[in-house]
């Protein structure tokens, strides 16, 4: 997106206007359209209180985004032991 900007002299706006090639062609000639994307709102549990349980050890992961998405799991409250996957 800041390629574009730079490159062609054009403003693109969100990156979420940009899905096909069609889209980012048009972008760089300047007739692309991109609309604010609404965004919800956080959970107030992502703002409660913090357990002082620290993750001892890394999951084994075959990449960085794999490992962290392990971590992280599908939110605040699920464990982050490595033996335990989301959803299971």
């Amino acid at each position: 997106m800041l390629w574009i900007e730079q490159e062609f002299g054009v403003q693109v706006g969100t990156p979420e206007g940009l899905k096909t090639v069609g889209d980012v062609v048009l972008a760089a000639a300047g007739r692309g359209r991109t609309a604010p994307v609404a965004l919800k709102p956080v959970g107030a549990r992502w703002f409660g209180p913090r357990s002082e349980r620290r993750v001892t050890s890394l999951p084994k992961a075959d990449h960085i985004v794999a490992a962290f998405l392990q971590q992280a799991g599908p939110g605040p409250t699920a464990s982050r032991s490595p033996t335990r996957r989301a959803g299971s």
